[in-house]
């Protein structure tokens, strides 16, 4: 397929494209743009789910977003997200301008700062017991290739003294190469990911406490908002294209056309708007970004690429971010909807079924709510390729069927020689034999045919085409 627009690359060997749904609001609009957002369980596994704005920290309660800032609010910068890492059973928040923020869930009231002597910092990440500060803002300055870490669990975690010391294993390390640090991806080892180089974090214990590998040279990300992972996979875009690492070396991911196209459609002074996210279920890392098409900054098309059958596809839905949340638990308003007898409940009160969790692959609205794709399916396009269907010779297409749900037509588009501009046929429904007929028939040397679905479709696998040689060259 040359285009794939409103589709879903699936991971299936018996469809390849599914339909994408459109965002639909499951919440109540923050008072501002939403700069990300976290869930997370307490220790008791109830979810919590937090956002933030320029100004404030939410979290979602049963009638809309609760403020739980701190007093006096924050000071965001522009074109600046909050990153989130949860820590145990703390939620930690930055924007860089203020302090670390924490909330304990299940605990807290508001989020509080996290130690008088912690850094600010751009991006957060947790490697094994540490709460670890990328990019940070320190007590000499700014140092944009700093990376430090809070003292073990066991010696108090992020709430303690972050003052280096090997008996705590606090510490810092200044990398030397690439330029600044963009993000991190936390774990067993952590990943430093900078603009110009790559680095592998990795305990060794003190004096020491962690080793630093720069596993790439030149190259890293230019947008801190492609970057997503998913088990060992994680994912970015890079200054020549799309690349997955698996903690080890980088591997191309959208070597040619993918990112070609890419470089044409997106808007390089809008590169800090971009997000990305991963849908584990679906096998789907998504981009979220701002296209050429669009004039007022705001995140309009997503870039979708299967990583089981390394298939891309592209969506035109505009949203503010993505993020991926935790359903919330049910309250005993709530559980009106599922019986309103207690004695009729599925399950006691105290039952893990009310408390949520279940993982939602979602976005914030251009208004400012948190939504999940489950609307009414997008109408979808498709492209194959060009072909010479007759061999050497030309050939005469007499009909295509769709093989697809939902209400497909289909158009072709032919020409003889390929320096020549492409024709394109009048759209055609299919007849009760499931056939698109075209009527007179398509004589051409080069055929190719463009699918497009509208209504309640699911799932696209290609088009059979009905052609035979000309017997004319």
């Amino acid at each position: 397929m040359t285009v794939a627009t409103n589709v879903v690359p699936q991971s299936t060997a018996d469809s390849h494209y599914g339909s994408w749904q459109a965002l639909s609001p499951l919440t109540t609009a923050l008072d501002g743009a939403a700069l990300g957002g976290i869930s997370g369980k307490s220790v008791t596994g109830i979810a919590f789910s937090f956002a933030g704005t320029a100004g404030k920290l939410y979290r979602q309660g049963a009638a809309g977003w609760d403020d739980v800032s701190k007093s006096g609010g924050y000071n965001t910068p522009a074109e600046t997200f909050w990153k989130f890492t949860q820590y145990g059973y703390d939620i930690l928040a930055t924007n860089y301008a203020d302090p670390i923020q924490t909330y304990t869930m299940g605990t807290s009231t508001d989020f509080a700062d996290v130690s008088a002597t912690a850094p600010r910092a751009k991006y957060l990440m947790v490697v094994r017991e540490f709460l670890v500060a990328l990019n940070t803002f320190d007590i000499d300055g700014q140092r944009p290739l700093r990376v430090r870490w809070s003292p073990s669990s066991a010696a108090g975690g992020p709430a303690g003294d972050w003052t280096p010391d090997p008996t705590t294993q606090s510490d810092f390390q200044d990398l030397l190469t690439g330029e600044e640090i963009l993000g991190g991806v936390g774990g067993e080892y952590g990943l430093v990911i900078c603009r110009k180089s790559i680095y592998r974090m990795t305990y060794v214990g003190p004096p020491v406490v962690f080793q630093f590998d720069e596993i790439v040279r030149n190259r890293g990300t230019i947008a801190p908002g492609s970057v997503a992972t998913d088990g060992q996979m994680t994912i970015f875009y890079s200054e020549d294209g799309f690349y997955a690492c698996d903690g080890a070396a980088v591997t191309p991911i959208g070597a040619g056309k993918i990112d070609r196209w890419f470089k044409v459609n997106a808007q390089p002074s809008n590169f800090l708007n971009m997000s990305a996210s991963m849908d584990p279920t679906r096998q789907i890392y998504a981009l979220s970004f701002v296209s050429v098409d669009t004039p007022d900054g705001n995140p309009d098309t997503l870039l979708l690429y299967n990583w089981v059958t390394d298939r891309w596809s592209i969506i035109r839905q505009s949203l503010r971010s993505l993020v991926t949340f935790l359903s919330q638990p049910l309250s005993l308003d709530q559980l009106d909807t599922v019986s309103t007898s207690i004695d009729a409940l599925p399950a006691s009160l105290d039952s893990q079924r009310w408390a949520g969790g279940s993982v939602y692959f979602g976005a914030f609205t251009i208004a400012n709510e948190f939504g999940l794709f489950n609307g009414a399916p997008l109408p979808a396009a498709i492209e194959t390729g060009e072909a010479t269907l007759g061999g050497d010779l030309r050939a005469l297409l007499q009909s295509v069927r769709p093989l697809c749900d939902g209400s497909p037509t289909v158009q072709v588009g032919y020409r003889d020689n390929q320096w020549e501009d492409v024709s394109l046929s009048a759209a055609e429904s299919p007849t009760r034999a499931g056939d698109c007929k075209f009527d007179p028939i398509i004589d051409a040397r080069f055929h190719r045919v463009r699918m497009q679905i509208a209504g309640n479709w699911s799932q696209a696998t290609g088009v059979d085409v009905m052609a035979q040689p000309s017997g004319l060259t």
